[in-house]
């Protein structure tokens, strides 16, 4: 059975649940963590205080979706992610290989989790993005993706706890905390960003020595 296969038998299956659990799973499968405000919602859609937004094929990530090829392009206006400034920008070259790298703090890790929450990589842990600690009034984490459909320029502006922009689910942006979740090795020190389009290499620094991450284009 193919992934898009298993999806299909998600919502399939789920049609006879009780909205609650129909809600419930839209939630997760937009890779939205059930925090207390969820589950108070899903309460009040058990009493029937409010109706359930049921899940449905559009909330999965179909890696058999016919668009063209996804490139991303560029990340920026980045507000309220981690300590990452307004102002910059992470661009990424439409060929070959881009490699991203930096001491500790420098922001790798922020515009990894951005990527990750917009393009619904699968998880074993829960992964917060949280505001910069220092702002006065921390706001909701949003930043602006550019990336481009068979060579066609698109933009979307990601927000942190809304549904994602269907198009980049083609991209498969993978790191070592997802390492678990595709590969054996537990110990694997590497992570791939975009198995899809190959494009996109990010570097850590484990204070002792500096290792590459990369996906082959």
């Amino acid at each position: 059975m193919s992934e898009a296969q298993a999806l299909a038998n998600i919502v399939t299956w789920s049609e006879d649940s009780p909205g609650w659990q129909r809600d419930a799973l839209r939630r997760l499968a937009t890779g939205h963590s059930l925090a207390d405000h969820d589950v108070d919602e899903l309460v009040a859609i058990c009493k029937g205080q409010v109706a359930a937004d049921p899940v449905s094929a559009d909330n999965f990530r179909d890696p058999a979706r016919i668009q063209g090829q996804v490139n991303l392009r560029r990340v920026h206006g980045v507000n309220h992610v981690n300590a990452l400034a307004p102002d910059q920008r992470l661009v990424f070259q439409p060929h070959g290989l881009t490699i991203i790298y930096g001491d500790n703090g420098s922001g790798k890790s922020g515009y990894s989790r951005i990527l990750k929450k917009a393009c619904r990589a699968r998880t074993p842990n829960r992964e917060d993005i949280i505001p910069d600690i220092y702002e006065a009034v921390p706001g909701i984490p949003t930043a602006t993706i550019d990336y481009t459909i068979g060579g066609a320029e698109h933009s979307y502006v990601w927000r942190l706890g809304t549904p994602g922009d269907a198009a980049l689910t083609a991209v498969s942006v993978f790191d070592s905390r997802c390492a678990n979740m595709a590969q054996s090795a537990p110990s694997c020190d590497f992570g791939q960003v975009g198995e899809r389009f190959g494009n996109v290499a990010f570097g850590i620094d484990d204070g002792n020595h500096r290792r590459g991450q990369f996906a082959p284009s």
